[in-house]
C-alpha cells in the first residue's frame, strides 16, 4: 500500500545488488525525498488503467475479472511484457516496485510467472493508521495536494482495499510480509530479510547493505489506541494486528465478501458517480452491517477493551432490516458519545464480559436457537436488561393462520407451517427479554395487547444514505431522461399489493405515452402484463441497499400501493421516506401509518382506483408541485424517523436501566 515503506526497501533491495526495469520516478523533497523508485513508465500505464476500469488508483471498489478481459488490460499486460522483457537484457536481478501493483496480479502475475526462473513476493504492511494520516499530510504541500487522501473512511479502506488485493499474488508465489514498524525498529528483521534473499536467489552476488529508513511522521505505538470511535478504525486495525501475526485468512474471507459491492452498480452509469471519500464511507456502511471487528481473532481481543453501553445481537445481518434497526443504530449512538457495539448471537458468546458490561443488551429479529438461549441465559444471570426488536409482525403466528401474510398465504400447506414455525421462533426470541422494541406504533400496540411491555423507536436513515440520495437528486434533475413511475416491490412478496393499482396505472400510462412505468426487484406481472405497452415497462434488477437511492432518484413518482390487513398496516414507512430523501413524491394506500406519515402536504393518499388516478394526474401535472411535496416528506421524515427523534427515544429508554 502507498506509505508503507515501500521505497525504503526497494532502496535496501537495490543497495544488495538489484536493479530497477527502468527510469524511476523523481523523488519529492517533501513527500519522499530518498525517491520513490518505481518504474515511471509502467507506473503510467498503470495510471492509464486503473483510471479507465475504476476512475484510478484512490478508488476502494472491487475490480472483478471482466475488467481484466478487456481490451485495455490486454494492451496494459503486452506493455508490461515488453517493458520487462527489454530490461532482462540489462539485467537479469530487478526489483519491481509499486504500490499499484497490488490491485494488478491478474495483468503482472501471468507475465512475471513467464519471464522469471525465481521470484520473491513482498507484502510490506503498515499501520493503517499511519498511513491514513501519511496520505492525509499530503493535503499540506500544494504541488501534490490531488494525491492526498483526508477522509479517514477513505484512507482506511483505501489500506484495506490494496492490502486484501495484495494477497491474490499468492498464486504465483508465497508471500513474505514485512512489518515495517518491525523492521523499522528491529536489527533482527532485517537480518532475517537478508537471510531470505540469498535463500532464494542463491546465484546472484549479493553485497549486505545497512537500511537507511526515514523515521515515519506518525509512530502506531502512540495512535493505536485512539483509532476510533468509528468501526472502520477497530476493523483494520484487527486485520492489520491478524496480518502481522500470520493469521488472516479468515478474515480475509469475511472482509473480500462484505466490501464486494460497487458504488454505483455497473449498470448504474447514467449519471456520474459519487467521489472517492462518499463511495468509501458508502461501502463502510455496507459493510460494517455484515462484519465487525469481531471478524478476526484479533479483533475480538480488541472489542473485548471497549465495552458498550449498548450491544447488539443480529444473527441475520444479510437483511434489510439489519441496516435500519441495527447499523444504522449503531453509529448513530456512536456518533452521539453512547457507545454501541453489533454481534451475532456466537461472537457474543465470545465476548461474554460485553454482556456483563453492557446497560441494556438489543436482540433483533433473530430466530431462537442454542446461541441466543446461551445469551438471553447469561444476561439473566449478569441481571443484564435484554430487549427484542422487531419491526413488522411477522412473530405472530396468527396472522399466518387468518391469510393476512399475502407472500405466505399463497405458499403450499408444507410452506406455510414453515412459516409459521418461524414466526414463533421470531416470538420466543423477541418475548425472551425485559421488554421489547418496536419500529412502529402499530406494533407496539399489538405487542401490548399481547400483554408484553413495547416502546417505538422509528426505523431511521444514515448519513450515508442522505448524502448518497442528495447527490443522485441533483444530478438527475439535470439529465434528460423520460417520466417515471417507480414501484420498488424489493422481493418476490408484493404481487398482490401491485394488484391494487394495476388498472390505474395502465389507464394512466395509455393516456401518458411519454411516462414509463419502473419495477424495481421482482414482481410477477401474471395476469397484468398485457396491461402495459412493453416501451412503458422498465424492469430494474434488485440492488444492494447501498445503491437503492440510485433507483429511486431516477423516478418522478414513487408508489405505494398495500392490501390492507393488520400486517400491512403495521410496516415502517422505509419506501416514503427512502423516495423522500432522493426528491421523488409517493402515492401511497391511505392506511392509519401513511394518514400520520402524509399529513401537510407530504404525500398523496388514495383508497380507492379512482384515487389513484386522481393522485397520478395530479402529480404528473406539475414538476413545481412534485418537488414542494418532496421537500415536504423530507422535512416530516426528519421529524419522525430522523437522528434527533430517534436518539431522543433511545435516551429515554437508557434512562429507564441508569
Amino acid at each position: 500500500m502507498h506509505r508503507s515503506g515501500t521505497s525504503a526497501l526497494t532502496r535496501f533491495i537495490m543497495s544488495a545488488g538489484f536493479s530497477l526495469p527502468g527510469e524511476p520516478l523523481p523523488p519529492h523533497a517533501e513527500d519522499n525525498a530518498g525517491g520513490y523508485w518505481e518504474p515511471k513508465e509502467l507506473v503510467y500505464a498503470n495510471h492509464g488503467f486503473l483510471n479507465a476500469a475504476i476512475g484510478g488508483w484512490k478508488s476502494t471498489l472491487p475490480m472483478h475479472s471482466g475488467l481484466f478481459e478487456s481490451d485495455q488490460a490486454k494492451q496494459l499486460q503486452d506493455q508490461v511484457s515488453g517493458f520487462l522483457d527489454h530490461a532482462l537484457v540489462r539485467s537479469k536481478n530487478l526489483v519491481l516496485k509499486d504500490p499499484r501493483l497490488c490491485r494488478l496480479y491478474p495483468i503482472y502475475g501471468p507475465v512475471i510467472k513467464e519471464l522469471f526462473d525465481h521470484v520473491l513476493l513482498i507484502q510490506m504492511v503498515r499501520h493503517p493508521e499511519e498511513v491514513a494520516r501519511s496520505l492525509a499530510q499530503r493535503s499540506k504541500i500544494p504541488d501534490i495536494a490531488n494525491a492526498a487522501v483526508e477522509n479517514p473512511l477513505h484512507g482506511r479502506l483505501l489500506w484495506l482495499r490494496y492490502n486484501l488485493d495484495a494477497r491474490v499474488w499468492q498464486e504465483l508465489a508465497p508471500i513474505h510480509l514485512m512489518d515495517y514498524e518491525h523492521w523499522l525498529q528491529q536489527e533482527a528483521a532485517c537480518d532475517d530479510f537478508w537471510q531470505l534473499l540469498r535463500e532464494t536467489f542463491p546465484e546472484v552476488c549479493l553485497v549486505r547493505p545497512v537500511p537507511e529508513i526515514r523515521p515515519p511522521r506518525f509512530h502506531a505505538d502512540k495512535i493505536a489506541d485512539t483509532a476510533g470511535p468509528h468501526e472502520s478504525a477497530d476493523i483494520v486495525v484487527a486485520y492489520y494486528r491478524d496480518l502481522i501475526g500470520e493469521r488472516a485468512s479468515a478474515a480475509e474471507a469475511a472482509l473480500r465478501d462484505a466490501f464486494d459491492v460497487r458504488i454505483p452498480e455497473v449498470g448504474q452509469t447514467e449519471v456520474s458517480a459519487p467521489d472517492f471519500d462518499l463511495v468509501a464511507s458508502a461501502q463502510w456502511k455496507h459493510a460494517t452491517g455484515l462484519v465487525n471487528a469481531c471478524c478476526s481473532p484479533a479483533g475480538i481481543e480488541r472489542v473485548k477493551t471497549d465495552a458498550p453501553i449498548v450491544l447488539f445481537i443480529s444473527d441475520r445481518p444479510s437483511i434489510a432490516c439489519h441496516i435500519y434497526r441495527v447499523k444504522n443504530m449503531v453509529d448513530l449512538l456512536n456518533g452521539n458519545g453512547i457507545r454501541a457495539r453489533w454481534l451475532t448471537s456466537v461472537e457474543a458468546l465470545e465476548c461474554t464480559a460485553l454482556l456483563r458490561s453492557a446497560k441494556l443488551v438489543v436482540i433483533h429479529r433473530s430466530f431462537f436457537g442454542d446461541s441466543i438461549a446461551a445469551v438471553v441465559d447469561r444476561c439473566h444471570r449478569f441481571s443484564t436488561p435484554i430487549a427484542g426488536d422487531i419491526d413488522d409482525l411477522i412473530f405472530d403466528a396468527e396472522l399466518i393462520e387468518n391469510g393476512e401474510i399475502d407472500f405466505v398465504r399463497l405458499l403450499e400447506q408444507a410452506e406455510q407451517q414453515t412459516w409459521i414455525d418461524k414466526a414463533n421462533s421470531f416470538a420466543k426470541t423477541l418475548f425472551a427479554g425485559d421488554l421489547c422494541i418496536a419500529s412502529t406504533d402499530a406494533i407496539r400496540s399489538h405487542i401490548a395487547e399481547l400483554g408484553r411491555s413495547a416502546v417505538c423507536i422509528p426505523n431511521s436513515f444514515g448519513n450515508e444514505l442522505v448524502a448518497l440520495s442528495e447527490l443522485w437528486k441533483h444530478r438527475f434533475d439535470t439529465s434528460k431522461r423520460p417520466r417515471r413511475l417507480v414501484y420498488a416491490s424489493g422481493s418476490a412478496t408484493h404481487n398482490r399489493d401491485f394488484d391494487v393499482i394495476a388498472d390505474a396505472v395502465g389507464d394512466f400510462l395509455t393516456s401518458r405515452p411519454d411516462w414509463v412505468l419502473t419495477l424495481v426487484g421482482a414482481l410477477d406481472l401474471g395476469r397484468h402484463e398485457g396491461r402495459f405497452r412493453a416501451e412503458q415497462l422498465e424492469r430494474r434488477r434488485l440492488v444492494p441497499h447501498v445503491n437503492l437511492a440510485y433507483e429511486l432518484a431516477r423516478c418522478d413518482i414513487n408508489l405505494i400501493p398495500l392490501t390492507r390487513n393488520r400486517f400491512n398496516d403495521a410496516k415502517s414507512p422505509l419506501k416514503w421516506y427512502e423516495s423522500a430523501l432522493c426528491g421523488v413524491p409517493t402515492i401511497a394506500t391511505s392506511n392509519p401509518l401513511y394518514v400520520d406519515c402524509l399529513r401537510e402536504g407530504a404525500g398523496v393518499l388514495a383508497e380507492t382506483v379512482e384515487d389513484w388516478s386522481v393522485g397520478l394526474d395530479y402529480l404528473s401535472g406539475s414538476e413545481a408541485r412534485r418537488r414542494n411535496i418532496a421537500q415536504r416528506a423530507r422535512e416530516r421524515a426528519r421529524d419522525l424517523c430522523g437522528p434527533e427523534t430517534v436518539l431522543s427515544g433511545w435516551k429515554s429508554l437508557l434512562r429507564e436501566f441508569a
